[in-house]
């Protein structure tokens, strides 16, 4: 019992050592008369400036310009195709309708086509003309 009250007194103590507060401590020591008023608190510091603004978050994205029409196409180029040669649909006068072929003019030019009945007889319609350059 003897240790029990000075132990809980240190405790108390140790407690409110610990533990801070925001309160201001005035104590009057004058003898006689009034106290003088305690003094003025200092004003509280300014509070800290407002962090920036979010660059992308909370704001309106930026305007994206409109992508343009894109141009139109060039014109192909003219190209000249020769006469089909009688040969050709000479060649075609015994095929059946729709038959494929690949004749040659001369070397590093040829047609393709289908051979059509047209008018009673069997002519060559032109489908590709090649011509190396």
């Amino acid at each position: 019992m003897k240790h029990t009250i000075p132990l809980i007194l240190v405790a108390m103590l140790a407690l409110g050592a610990t533990t801070t507060e925001a309160a201001v401590h005035y104590v009057c020591e004058a003898a006689r008369g009034k106290c003088p008023k305690p003094p003025v608190p200092p004003t509280p510091p300014a509070p800290p400036a407002p962090p920036a603004p979010p660059t992308i978050a909370g704001q309106a994205a930026p305007a994206i310009p409109a992508i343009p029409a894109p141009p139109a196409p060039p014109a192909p180029p003219q190209v000249d195709l020769p006469e089909i040669p009688a040969a050709f649909h000479a060649a075609c006068a015994d095929k059946p309708d729709g038959t494929r072929l690949n004749l040659t003019m001369r070397p590093g030019e040829g047609m393709g086509g289908v051979c059509e009945k047209e008018g009673g007889k069997m002519v060559f319609h032109l489908r590709s003309y090649h011509r190396a350059d």
